[in-house]
């Protein structure tokens, strides 16, 4: 009985124009009948004198919605034509810089003038992107700061950069002029034509301050920002990790300076049912802060040995990313490690799977066997999901 009133109450309040219909009706006939048509002239002309301005202030409450609607889809489809103009010129800069940055097998070692080359042609890139959709800007302004870093690497430590080669790095290139060019092709979320009003600055200086408003079209992203759990920085990774190889230190560092993060790894990780340490944190604060290492690149191996069996192993790059230098100072080998910690799960390390260490500069490399990745990867599996889960949520 209650559900059935309450949907009869609900449909008094959406069609309450019916009911007012069936009334004005019901008293004319009830006046008609009892001879009173005098009251029902008076009473009509005094109707049409309150309806004529309520349906003028009417028309302008009702309509005000439409025109504003109207004007925010106007302005969403020119937005629209701005942004895809915009990815046609990048996708064909694209092709362009594709014939030029191609596939190649290494030969020709690897030149600042060359870094510095390319850097300039990203930087072209970036600049024709930025009427284009975010994703399409985003992306190549992780290239370009990818070059500004490797540009600065090469100028400082040029000398000791053996075993870089210019086809790798156009190589590298090609690959992300590619995903460049998919992104071009997409138009991003398509909004749904709601505003939100928003403040630049909070409550407490609100009434401070004049224009502290403004306007924004919902579902229309505009910044360049970059979340850890975007799926860009998955696919910007997992071409790094899959295009380089042990000895490009400064590569994979660079690469990962242009939005550092462990996340984008935790999850190429997790898709392979695997896990590496991907923060190698110390136990103890070194002077005032934290020593930490940071997981830069992992490269899957195999070796055969003269019994025909095969091992797979991973050789992991780990790089000190602070202005402080520590590596070179306090870590001589894998026992130095036991006074660091998994600064990623908050879990101890497992030094056990840790193999031929190796360091350079500021860098270490550990090898860790794949039936230990895995096995790692068994132990952890639900630790690791709910991080990533809030990670979601950050």
């Amino acid at each position: 009985m209650t559900i059935k009133s309450e949907n009869f109450t609900k449909w008094c309040k959406i069609n309450w124009w019916i009911l007012l219909l069936i009334s004005i009706v019901f008293f004319s006939l009830i006046f008609s009948i009892l001879g009173k048509n005098n009251i029902i002239d008076n009473w009509a002309k005094t109707l049409t004198n309150i309806l004529t301005p309520t349906s003028i202030i009417l028309g302008l409450v009702l309509g005000y919605p439409l025109l504003k609607k109207k004007l925010t889809e106007s302005y969403i489809a020119k937005q629209f034509d701005i942004m895809d103009n915009a990815n046609r010129v990048v996708r064909a800069k694209c092709i362009l810089l594709q014939d030029k940055y191609i596939h190649g097998y290494r030969s020709s070692e690897i030149t600042i003038e060359y870094i510095t080359e390319a850097k300039k042609d990203i930087l072209e890139l970036r600049q024709l992107a930025i009427d284009a959709i975010p994703d399409v800007y985003r992306y190549i302004n992780l290239i370009y700061r990818t070059l500004m870093e490797m540009e600065k690497y090469y100028s400082i430590f040029g000398e000791s950069m053996h075993f870089y080669y210019k086809e790798e790095l156009s190589t590298w290139l090609n690959e992300q002029l590619h995903e460049t060019y998919n992104y071009s092709r997409t138009i991003g979320v398509l909004p749904n034509g709601a505003t939100r009003s928003k403040k630049r600055l909070n409550n407490r200086l609100s009434k401070f301050v004049s224009d502290n408003y403004f306007i924004e079209i919902e579902d229309l992203d505009r910044t360049i920002d970059y979340f850890h759990n975007s799926s860009m920085l998955v696919i910007f990774y997992a071409k790094n990790n899959a295009l380089f190889s042990k000895d490009h230190l400064y590569w994979f560092k660079s690469c990962y300076k242009a939005a550092p993060s462990p996340s984008p790894y935790a999850r190429l990780m997790y898709n392979s049912c695997i896990y590496i340490p991907l923060i190698l944190k110390s136990k103890s604060k070194l002077l005032l802060h934290y020593a930490e290492l940071y997981l830069i690149g992992y490269t899957r191996m195999t070796s055969g040995s003269f019994d025909g069996k095969e091992e797979t192993y991973y050789i992991c790059t780990y790089a000190n990313l602070s202005n402080v230098s520590f590596v070179e100072g306090t870590i001589q080998n894998i026992d130095s490690l036991k006074e660091y910690g998994d600064g990623y799960l908050n879990i101890e390390l497992p030094l056990d799977n840790f193999t031929k260490f190796s360091k350079h500069k500021e860098f270490i490399q550990v090898q860790i066997s794949e039936e230990a990745a895995v096995s790692q990867y068994n132990d952890i599996a639900y630790r690791l999901q709910s991080k990533l889960k809030a990670e979601m949520n950050d």
